[in-house]
């Protein structure tokens, strides 16, 4: 191997070990991710700006990130900034550069409708949460839809490497929900503690916000418990706002039927070795609520 080579290959492997080592410091962070975050149709829209509540004058410190969304933690920590990455938008800019190549007009078509898709159905459930599931979501803020007249207000974002990023507020989107404890770091928090009864009533909450769901024709299309689910204290929490979706057979008695018990099936498959002293306290709850 040549010196010349060599020395390319160092260069090149450097240069891809400081773009990894950044990406790892700042966790995929940057104000590029999150610029033209907002819908590219009507599906969305934002509260009038005398409603905007007061907590979004203090800062918001990094938190993590999901497969849609930046996650920012209030100076209270009691509320969660979210920020909607723009990965949808890019791809449908690309593609849409694409439609004017040569021989790509068709794939390009195909898959810039594949996106749009996408983004609307994810801002069409940002909606729905803060719309139709207000309670059962947390969420007290949603700026969804591109204001055209600048305010004087602005979002104070303090990344993970503990850099503060002043954003004019209506130059992106975001929504704000209200701070939950995982589903099952919870419920194993009652059980060390011996505390049966918050236990129950963190199982009926549960079911009664499932059962809200289901009676508003909404359906969840990622009903992970894991991740997707929380409380505060022993009030349930839907924690994940992208998977919503008009379904109107929810709403019937088959359908609810049907959805509740699948919900409840997979509570009671981790019941069973985690908290058995639980799943007869599920199974009556269900037997009611389904009556």
């Amino acid at each position: 191997m040549s010196k010349r080579i060599f020395l390319l290959i160092l260069f090149l492997s450097l240069g891809l070990g400081v773009q990894k080592f950044c990406k790892c410091q700042t966790d995929g962070f940057t104000l590029s991710q999150i610029r033209e975050n907002f819908s590219c149709e009507e599906v969305a829209s934002s509260p009038p700006v005398d409603e905007v509540p007061p907590l979004l004058e203090q800062p918001f410190t990094y938190l993590g990130k999901g497969k849609q969304c930046f996650v920012f933690i209030s100076q209270d920590k009691t509320h969660v900034l979210k920020i909607p990455n723009n990965r949808y938008q890019k791809l449908i800019a690309y593609y849409r550069f694409a439609e004017h190549l040569p021989f790509c007009a068709s794939w390009a078509q195909k898959n810039k409708a594949y996106y749009l898709f996408k983004l609307k159905k994810t801002f069409a459930s940002y909606q729905i949460s803060y719309e139709e599931l207000k309670k059962e979501t947390g969420v007290v803020y949603t700026h969804l839809a591109e204001q055209k007249k600048a305010t004087a207000a602005s979002l104070r974002l303090i990344d993970k490497l503990g850099i503060t990023h002043i954003l004019p507020r209506e130059t992106v989107a975001f929504l704000v929900q209200k701070k939950g404890k995982l589903f099952f770091p919870t419920l194993l928090q009652a059980k060390k503690e011996k505390d049966l009864p918050s236990a129950e009533k963190c199982i009926t909450s549960f079911l009664q916000t499932e059962q809200t769901r289901c009676s508003k024709g909404i359906s969840d299309n990622d009903p992970l418990l894991k991740c997707n689910f929380g409380f505060i204290g022993t009030e349930a929490l839907r924690l994940d706002l992208g998977a919503f979706a008009r379904d109107p057979s929810l709403a019937t008695e088959k359908g609810k039927k049907a959805e509740m018990g699948r919900r409840a099936d997979s509570l009671r498959s981790w019941l069973e070795g985690n908290y058995p002293e639980l799943i007869a306290y599920l199974d009556q709850q269900l037997a009611e609520m389904l009556n």
